[in-house]
């Protein structure tokens, strides 16, 4: 009986450590992290090392700033399912977080406003065309358009578009 379980432990172990890094992805669980999509972009779009800096750089400001503000939703969303939750919701309470909520989506987008005004200032009128022809599901292209799968935007480049 003991080396049955010993034997059914083991074969497990083997199976979890064989499929691991079939679910892993660079960067940890968002699957951002370790510079390859930038560097693709970088590629397609021709750009030169002081554009790749100063795009480098804007992102990763861009990036904290959202990142901060949904953190904030988050929070907010919290506090919203514990306002369902309680004996006897507050309607108006419900209202004003909701309302809080869509007043933080509206700063995530006035954001991405500001960093696509930026990204325009950096890049030429081709390769800004480029750049959001390569926008995931925002234009109707990449993995983000249609089903969501949970795993972090790739810009759709070559031959993957000819797919759809």
């Amino acid at each position: 009986m003991k080396n049955r379980t010993l034997i059914s432990a083991t074969v497990a172990m083997l199976v979890l450590l064989i499929a691991a890094p079939a679910f892993s992805r660079p960067g940890g669980p968002g699957g951002r992290g370790d510079g390859r999509r930038f560097d693709k972009v970088v590629e397609t779009l021709g750009l030169d090392p002081q554009q790749a800096a100063r795009l480098k750089t804007m992102h990763e400001t861009h990036r904290d700033a959202v990142k901060s503000i949904r953190e904030q939703v988050k929070a907010r969303r919290g506090g919203m399912k514990a306002l369902w939750l309680a004996p006897n919701p507050d309607r108006s309470k419900i209202t004003a977080a909701q309302r809080e909520i869509q007043a933080l989506h509206g700063q995530i987008g006035e954001e991405r406003i500001d960093f696509l005004f930026g990204v325009r200032s950096v890049l030429r009128p081709d390769q800004f065309q480029k750049f959001i022809e390569l926008a995931p599901g925002r234009h109707g292209k990449g993995p983000r358009h249609g089903f969501r799968n949970g795993r972090g935007a790739e810009p759709c480049v070559g031959e993957e578009c000819d797919e759809e």
